[in-house]
């Protein structure tokens, strides 16, 4: 499989980020704070096909508690679902 050269693939890749940067959508998404999250990487919490960042509310709280390492936690609200 040959996906082309360097400079075709830079080429293609600066145009999807092009693309990307000029359709951005703003998404809502849920977020609980740790008290210290400087340095740990945050949880990303991502909901199924009909589900909302609703739904993982009160999991993500009582899992921000239980987590040996504070940490921030993101739940977004994906779109098209």
């Amino acid at each position: 499989l040959s996906i082309g050269s360097e400079a075709q693939g830079r080429k293609r890749t600066e145009g999807l980020l092009r693309a990307g940067i000029a359709g951005a959508v703003k998404l809502h998404y849920v977020e609980v704070k740790s008290d210290k999250p400087e340095g740990a990487c945050p949880v990303l919490i991502l909901h199924g096909l009909l589900g909302s960042s609703r739904n993982f509310a009160s999991f993500s709280k009582a899992l921000s508690a239980e987590l040996q390492i504070p940490r921030r936690i993101v739940i977004p609200d994906l779109r098209n679902h």
